[in-house]
């Protein structure tokens, strides 16, 4: 039926006052204190952001209650100036920072203050006007330099937004020069309409509810910002109750539609956060991207946040039980600026505004990425120290005092300790790979002299200070702050979880890197149960480094120098395991991964070796391995194998660029170079679409490969010295991946090739990555390698 026919009029009408209807009935439980009150006047104060949604709720309101409501909109600052000034008003609806400022001042009552909802940033353009791309951040930054005109609200919350987004942008004397600023989201929207100005910033609310403009699209998740709305109850106001009333209205659960129809979205009550403040310093005034880490005594789980772009924290008072808690921040630059201790009672909504000094100590602060960007030198030089942060951060080498001289026996030493090594547990290697060919001792010798000089440059053997810059990279901005980390401490020190997954019943397990040990963690009580997997060879090194479940659910782990493979059944409790063969075992031997996820369609489980750099499969029925040889002596690293939905084999060319497969029935072996030379393909993992995705380890992407049609796409990472290591693709059709030397988990939309980066609470060496998607949002989980704890990421959008 046309709309615009008659009888298509009167069908919307008719279903337009059903809904109204539906929607008076839903709202009255909210209303029941208001009984038989006789008619009122309700004096409200809006910020024009929640003008869209006020307009379809207020005539419900006013229809069901009997009160009058008058409204007066604009920006918050101005509406501040009016209540300043003793405008009289029952209600106010500003931003957080204003209606905080008004509550100190006494002008609204503190106990009614509710949150409401928030709008992302937008753009305004005229209908028909060209649609530039802004989906992503660099797609932004052009289309700002390109735009023509640009018109903001000074004083509004877009206005105020943009205004730092461009500054940060490195734009603003760009923008500056071609934008108006009005003194209302009404203007900005007049002046697209009138073809007076190219784009407008605006919340995307108000876009909805001004005629002659459309959206362009929302502003970038990574930078984006939101025009928060908070309600308030004049304190003495004349209608107190109609003023509550209405502020019930308007957060009742069946408003949310209307919300939602208009562009915003429900701001989480704060009667569900445990614990609220805000992050300042003298140097920055409010600051975003801070993770505020809290501890109860006893426990081993510590919960975090991250500030948002008003400085302001909140912890959900699900993750924190009463008791007493310690702060740890982390926010380079900076320290917590007195002893940060809060007690969380129950019912109530502690407050602690956290203070922040600079630090005296930022060496002590710089992830490995960081110093590798304030190091001076050739990217081959670097390259001889990149390896040293799979046993130890490169603080240990930059704080050191070797000369050259000094650092040959010291690197000599390190050559001899296998990669499951670190300074807590060192371990002897008992023989070198023979995959890559003959190392001469001289050419051994004299890389370590070349190394030596590297390193003794950029310690303080000659020298109490670094006679380089400290470089940081910015804290997390925009969406990188909606998150919540949950950090489970293991039982020992020398725990290393280089890989952790969970199984279907929600447990979380884990595999440490250099002990014979598989653990598994409860997540809702943290509760640890550690199992001792079989030693094969007792005078090789321990520690195991593949973790992987078949689609029965058992455990499968890569056993490296104990040359073989383990099956643990989750019900029995009990290890299966498989050696390989005298001839194929030597001391050289290194099993790292193992790929079990398809052998329901065969009974074969693949396997690689680091040792001689081939690829194996293991018959699991008749216990015989095969070898299979993709190079010849010398070769390059095979680093995974990962099979697709027919147990063809997938393995990863670390020490080139390549992705290789065997085929399953006939042995047969192809290479495919990945688009970006010596890229480095790491680990990954095959989706249901047979789409192999992995870390370009070496080459800073997340690579793709479409094993149907064999073409391969990438995304460059945003933050240099990445290293991603690890890739998984969600139920959603995100990714993820993790920033071995950063500390940041890397989300990736693929659609857009937006990326968000989430930093982590301290130094995590990340490698394995797991994505549970039995979870909304989905949940990220993350073994902290040198740390020995487990790490959970719920993303909050």
């Amino acid at each position: 039926m046309d709309a615009g026919s008659p009888t298509g009029r009167e069908d919307v009408m008719r279903n337009h006052r059903l809904g109204a209807a539906i929607l008076r009935l839903a709202l009255l439980p909210a209303l029941a204190q208001t009984g038989g009150a006789q008619t009122t006047e309700v004096r409200v104060l809006s910020s024009t952001a929640l003008k869209g949604v006020l307009e379809e709720l207020v005539p419900q309101f006013e229809r069901t209650t009997r009160h009058t409501v008058v409204i007066q909109y604009g920006t918050a600052a101005s509406l501040k100036r009016k209540i300043e000034s003793g405008e009289p008003f029952d209600l106010a609806v500003l931003t957080p920072t204003v209606m905080d400022e008004v509550i100190a001042q006494g002008k609204v009552a503190a106990s009614t203050r509710t949150p409401i909802a928030r709008s992302g940033m937008a753009m305004a353009i005229r209908p028909g006007a060209r649609k530039p791309d802004i989906s992503t951040t660099g797609a932004l930054k052009r289309t700002l330099v390109d735009a023509k005109s640009i018109v903001y609200a000074g004083e509004g919350a877009a206005g105020v937004y943009f205004t730092a987004l461009v500054q940060r942008l490195g734009l603003a004397d760009v923008v500056k020069p071609k934008s108006r600023v009005t003194a209302s989201g009404l203007l900005v929207g007049e002046a697209v309409a009138g073809g007076e100005a190219e784009i407008g910033i605006l919340p995307i609310s108000e876009i909805f509810a001004i005629r002659g403009v459309e959206v362009l699209g929302t502003f970038p998740t990574d930078v984006q910002g939101y025009a928060e709305m908070v309600g308030g109850v004049a304190a003495g106001a004349k209608e107190s109750r109609a003023a509550n009333d209405l502020l019930r209205f308007m957060t009742a659960p069946a408003a949310l539609p209307v919300i939602k129809k208009k562009g915003m979205e429900r701001v989480e009550p704060e009667t569900s956060v445990a614990l609220t403040g805000q992050v300042t310093s003298a140097e920055e005034g409010p600051m975003e991207g801070v993770l505020i880490s809290a501890k109860k005594a006893g426990p081993t789980i510590t919960v975090t946040v991250v500030s948002d772009e008003r400085g302001r924290y909140r912890f959900p008072r699900a993750r924190l039980e009463p008791g007493q808690y310690t702060f740890r921040i982390r926010a380079v630059g900076y320290d917590l600026d007195g002893p940060g201790a809060v007690e969380i009672t129950p019912h109530q909504t502690a407050t602690a505004d956290v203070k922040l000094r600079r630090t005296t100590d930022l060496a002590s602060q710089l992830t490995n990425a960081e110093w590798l960007a304030s190091f001076p030198g050739t990217n081959e030089q670097k390259a001889s120290v990149r390896n040293c942060t799979h046993c130890h951060t490169l603080a240990l080498v930059t704080r050191s005092t070797h000369d050259a001289a000094g650092f040959v026996p010291v690197l000599a030493r390190m050559s001899d300790y296998p990669p499951p090594s670190f300074p807590l547990m060192p371990q002897k290697l008992l023989a070198r790979r023979i995959g890559g060919g003959e190392d001469p001792l001289e050419g051994r010798q004299d890389a370590r002299r070349r190394q030596a000089d590297y390193l003794s440059s950029l310690n303080l053997s000659s020298a109490p200070r670094w006679g380089y810059e400290l470089k940081t990279l910015p804290r997390p901005r925009g969406s990188a702050t909606a998150v919540v980390y949950t950090e489970y401490d293991l039982p020992k020190r020398t725990r290393q979880p280089h890989d952790v997954i969970l199984d279907a019943d929600g447990m979380a397990w884990y595999a440490s890197f250099g002990e014979q040990i598989l653990g598994k963690l409860d997540p809702r009580t943290g509760k640890v149960q550690e199992y001792d997997v079989p030693v094969l060879k007792p005078r090789s090194p321990t520690g195991i480094l593949g973790l992987r479940s078949d689609k029965a659910g058992d455990l499968w782990l890569g056993l490296q120098f104990q040359g073989g493979v383990a099956k643990f059944d989750r019900h029995t409790e009990r290890f299966e395991t498989w050696s390989l063969p005298p001839e194929l075992n030597g001391d050289h031997v290194q099993v790292n991964q193992v790929g079990p996820g398809r052998r329901d369609v065969d009974g074969k489980v693949w396997l690689q070796d680091a040792g001689t750099y081939t690829v194996l499969r293991l018959d699991v029925a008749s216990g015989k391995f095969e070898t299979f040889e993709p190079f010849r002596i010398p070769r390059p690293n095979i680093y995974d194998v990962i099979p697709d939905s027919q147990n063809n084999g997938y393995f990863t060319v670390f020490g080139r660029g390549d992705l290789g497969r065997i085929d399953a029935k006939t042995g047969r072996i192809t290479i495919h170079p990945t688009p970006t030379p010596r890229s480095g393909p790491r680990r990954g993992m095959m989706d249901s679409q047979d789409r192999l995705w992995f870390g370009e380890n070496h080459g800073d992407r997340i690579g793709m490969f479409d094993t149907r049609t064999e073409r391969f796409q990438e995304w460059v990472v945003p933050t240099p010295e990445s290293w991603p290591y690890d890739v998984t693709a969600d139920a959603n059709g995100d990714v993820w991946a993790g920033g071995e030397f950063t500390d940041r988990v890397l989300r990736l939309d693929p659609r857009s090739g937006q990326f968000t980066e989430y930093l982590l609470p301290k130094p995590t060496n990340i490698r394995r990555v797991f994505v549970d998607n039995s979870t909304k949002p989905v949940t990220f989980w993350v073994g902290s390698n040198h740390g020995a704890s487990i790490i959970k990421l719920e993303p909050l959008n």
